[in-house]
Formats: C-alpha cells, structure tokens, sequence
C-alpha cells in the first residue's frame, strides 16, 4: 500500500512541474496535499497510476475514477513519467497502452486494444485532443498532434499532426 501512495504522490510531483513548464507559475514549485485538493488533473492523475498498478488499492482507485471523473483505467497501463489532463472526464485507458512523458490527453479519448488485444504506445510529449481514439500495436511518436474527434489505427511519425482518421 506505501508503494502505491509513492508512486501517486511522485507522479503528482512530476506531473506539477510539468504542468509548471506548461502554463508557468500558477501551479506552486512544491507538492502538497493542499496543491492535490485543488487541481482536479492532478487528483485524476493519482487515481489512474494507482489504478494501473492493480490489487486491492488499484480496484478503489479505478471505481473512484469511474464514479467522480468517468474515466477507466485497467491495471496494466504503463505511466513513464508527467502526464496532463486538462478535463479528466470521459477517458479510457486500456491494460496494455504505454503512455510516454509529458503526454498531454483531453477529455473522450480512448487509448485501447484492437481486436487482436494489442495497445497503442505513446511517446513523449504527444497531445490527443477530445474524442479521439487511438487502438492498436502502434507508436505515435515524439512531439506528434492527433486533432479532435479522430481514429488513429496506424503508427504516426515523430513530430506529425494527425488531422484526418488513419485506419
């Protein structure tokens, strides 16, 4: 149980100072308690890395996402480092997905499995944009933008904006 309150409460920090580097100094150098109470990402971002990390704690934590934020992460979901959630409402994450640092994911986005059960593998610093959805064994690569209401099913390259559905 200590393992995953670490494992919250070192994502919070790292996702802070990302969200620090992003909008600048409305978020406070230093993580609190105080700090987690009023941000609502970094609350939903706490409950999915304890989600994802299964067992008892992870069950709590994932119905807690579901009842207060719509939101489903399954145990097996890799976390790398800082992630944003400017609306955490309505996201999905599936078991196998891999989500790279200083990612930043808006509200209705799905990140699953294709019918072969395979997940997506994000990179560094990737933004999904509301109502996408992203399935399959494929990367999108570093710095990489898929625009609003999309279906990405094929890999996209380092650094590209995605603007129409790849299937």
């Amino acid at each position: 149980m200590l393992k995953l309150v670490k494992t919250a409460v070192d994502g919070c920090s790292r996702d802070q100072q990302f969200l620090r580097r992003q909008v600048g100094d409305r978020f406070t150098a230093h993580w609190s308690p105080a700090v987690l109470a009023r941000n609502v990402n970094l609350r939903a971002g706490a409950w999915m890395r304890i989600a994802a990390q299964g067992g008892p704690a992870g069950m709590v934590a994932r119905e807690m996402l579901i009842k207060a934020y719509g939101c489903d992460v399954t145990p097996g979901v890799v976390f790398e480092g800082a992630f944003h959630l400017p609306h955490p409402v309505g996201i999905v994450i599936g078991e196998g997905a891999v989500i790279g640092d200083g990612v930043t994911i808006y509200q209705n986005v799905t990140i699953g499995a294709n019918r072969k059960g395979q997940y997506p593998r994000l990179g560094r610093d990737v933004t999904i944009y509301p109502s996408s959805v992203v399935v399959g064994n494929i990367e999108v690569g570093e710095g990489s933008v898929i625009g609003a209401e999309l279906f990405v099913g094929r890999s996209v390259p380092a650094g590209t904006t995605v603007t129409e559905s790849l299937r």
